[in-house]
């Protein structure tokens, strides 16, 4: 009876010291980690520009905003086309319609729509903005001058990044 008893003592406490052996390896001596950084570069010329046209129309009630609005949506789009921007680069992404808050005291609905477009002839962008302005939109924002293989563009910054890197090791 002693003898299994010494005998498990002696195996617990073997157990024991490995587990406390594997955790200040495991979490006391972190393995050595090394970073490298590198850096990549392409420049490119931007080939076309995104961006956002917003309209805002307030009247009597909402049929009216609603319907005036989708008069200045057709103009806009319009004169988009007429700009060269073509159908499948041109999307409404946005439409609201605000009825009257009395206790704020407002007296007339609101719309607002949002143009999302794509214009790939960079010289004609001025003219545009101003053409829009004056078909009736309220703004033009969010312009991102870009270009058409931005993604693979995107993978070369990191090849040569990881070129530059490798140099360094």
């Amino acid at each position: 009876m002693i003898n299994s008893k010494k005998i498990i003592l002696i195996l617990a406490f073997f157990l024991l010291l490995t587990a406390g052996f594997f955790l200040k390896v495991r979490f006391l001596n972190p393995p050595t980690l090394i970073t490298i950084t590198g850096e990549g570069k392409v420049k490119v010329a931007p080939t076309m520009v995104k961006f956002t046209i917003t309209t805002l129309n307030s009247g009597e009630s909402a049929t009216q905003v609603i319907a005036d609005n989708n008069n200045i949506i057709k103009n806009l789009v319009s004169i988009l086309k007429n700009f060269g921007v073509l159908e499948n680069d041109i999307s409404l992404s946005y439409v609201r319609v605000v009825p009257p808050q009395t206790t704020l005291g407002q007296t007339s609905s609101q719309a607002v729509n949002t143009i999302d477009a794509t214009l790939k002839n960079l010289a004609k962008f001025d003219n545009l903005v101003l053409s829009l302005y004056q078909g009736g939109a309220q703004s033009v924002s969010n312009i991102l001058f870009t270009t058409e293989n931005s993604k693979d563009l995107e993978k070369q910054a990191v090849n040569l990044s990881i070129i530059e890197a490798k140099k360094k090791s």
